[in-house]
Order: structure tokens, then sequence, then C-alpha cells
């Protein structure tokens, strides 16, 4: 985790790194060069590099960011980011997120017994996290509200006769749209 709060930062990396980085912009904003081209990329944004993919970008003091990033490596990480269709893009800004990179951060510093095993813990539940909020962005967060509602209600009064019209007029849904949502 990275804040500017005195001085501009800007990191060259032509020939990128051996390994994949994971940035999280959670505060301010970061300005990155994709495939040769300038992004301002706002709070709450991703940016994966992949193994030995260039990496040049720059944080400036005014933009006041937080940036939170991870590095790792191994043969599964192909398939994990596909899996989770982890990309550069928009997910919010998410205080879980948050909370994930500074438990990894703390376990890195004082490496406790175990810590890898824990670190690894952690990682794996940041990317299905990541993906969760993609997949939640398909919503309208008003009507993701209502749909967890629905589920409470309906793990509360599981015995009672609940049809799709009555799940639906529960969270102000036409039938059909609400059975797309809910199935989203």
């Amino acid at each position: 985790c990275q804040r500017f709060p005195s001085r501009n930062y800007s990191v060259q990396r032509p020939a990128g790194r051996p390994d994949y980085q994971l940035l999280y912009i959670h505060k301010g904003c970061g300005h990155y060069c994709i495939d040769g081209h300038w992004q301002e990329f706002p709070a709450g944004s991703l940016i994966l590099y992949s193994p030995s993919e260039p990496q040049i970008y720059s944080y400036y003091t005014k933009d006041n960011p937080l940036i939170y990033w991870i590095h790792f490596t191994g043969t599964e990480v192909p398939a994990l980011l596909e899996k989770y269709g982890i990309s550069n893009g928009y997910v919010g800004e998410n205080r879980l997120l948050k909370q994930l990179f500074d438990e990894i951060i703390l376990e890195l510093q004082l490496k406790k017994p175990l810590f890898q095993d824990i670190t690894l813990h952690l990682f794996q539940q940041l990317l299905p996290q990541i993906h969760r909020l993609c997949l939640s962005r398909s919503t309208t967060d008003d009507q993701a509200v209502q749909i967890d509602r629905l589920i409470i209600r309906l793990n509360q009064q599981y015995m009672d006769p609940w049809d799709l019209s009555a799940m639906a007029k529960f969270c102000s849904l036409s039938p059909y749209y609400f059975a797309h949502q809910f199935k989203a």
C-alpha cells in the first residue's frame, strides 16, 4: 500500500517484471500507460500487469492517491485470472478489498507462523471478491439490495409458498426482469 502525500511518483519498467502485479486504486487516481496510451484510472479501478508487460505509470500528490498492489506468480495464475475475469477496469471503491489488502500487508510485515498460508488464503479471497464486485455492477444497487432482502426472507420463511410472481412483487420488479436478475 502506498500513499503519496508529499511527492509525485513514477514507475518506468519497459521490460516489466517477472511476476504478475495487481494494483487497486482505493482513493484518488493513477495515470497508466496502457498499450502506448496514457489513461487516468479513478478510485475503484484495477490494473493488472502480466509478466514482462511494460509497466509505466505515475501518481501525483494533487490526486491524493491511495494505491494497493500485490505481486504474485505461479502456474495456476492464468487459470485463476480467467476464472475470475480479472483485468483492467473499474470494480468500485470497496471496503472489503481494502481490508483484504491490509490483512495481506500485515501478514507479510509481521511474518508470524504460517503467514504464507494465511497470505495465500487472503489472496484466494481477494480474486473472487473482485469477481463478485464485477458481477454486482451489472445490477443496480437498489435491485441487488432488494434481491438480497428476498433471499434473507426466503431463508427465514422457507415453509411459505413462494412463486415467481410473489418474489418479483417483493422486489418491485416484473416477473421476467426479476427472473433474469435473480439468475444473474
